[in-house]
């Protein structure tokens, strides 16, 4: 009995260790595999990424009915986009709508563009109510699930649309865009 104890505890140990050391979750052997990269390819990458302060990918996936796009993941950004040319090399990294790495060079600081959840929920309430500030009928306002919610530096944007009656009770779908500073989210502008 102390045996089947000691043989279930040590394969249990035996899988924490690889789950902790990143064993079959490998970025490099992934960009290799998944993409198709060889090995210096796949070394220069996560070299940008590091230097980018991308340490944590978790996943490579092909962006399906896209070309040589592909979605990596990481712990604290999230997901994020690898354009590679035909030859496999990396072309640009791009965050939300952002390239933060393009031909060779890091043109953003990716901490410059992320934002939590949590600021990303904030900013979409702010923006929902700043619209609704400007409708007709605000009380009819329903808004996308989803809008665009991305920061440049000092500059959070949100972008969408909004279902809502006008002056003649017609329920019209409008595009609109919000300003805002960071991080103390104070209005900058609105486009309806």
């Amino acid at each position: 009995m102390q045996k089947k104890i000691k043989r279930l505890l040590c394969g249990t140990i035996f899988i924490a260790v690889l789950g902790l050391t990143g064993c079959g979750n490998n970025a490099q052997s992934d960009l290799e595999e998944v993409v198709g990269m060889n090995k210096e390819q796949s070394t220069s990458a996560i070299e940008v990424l590091k230097n980018a302060g991308i340490s944590d990918v978790e996943s490579v996936q092909k962006v399906p009915n896209a070309t040589n796009l592909y979605e990596l993941r990481s712990e604290k950004y999230g997901a994020f986009f690898m354009k590679v040319n035909g030859n496999k090399d990396v072309t640009s990294y791009i965050y939300e709508t952002l390239p933060f790495y393009s031909n060779g060079n890091n043109v953003r600081d990716i901490d410059d563009l992320y934002l939590s959840n949590d600021e990303r929920i904030e900013f979409q309430v702010l923006a929902e109510e700043d619209v609704k500030k400007r409708l007709k009928a605000p009380a009819t306002a329903s808004f996308e699930e989803h809008p665009l919610i991305v920061r440049e530096k000092d500059k959070v944007t949100a972008r969408g649309k909004v279902d809502a009656e006008n002056s003649f009770g017609a329920k019209i779908r409008t595009p609109f865009v919000v300003e805002y500073t960071y991080p103390d989210k104070n209005f900058v502008r609105i486009t309806i």
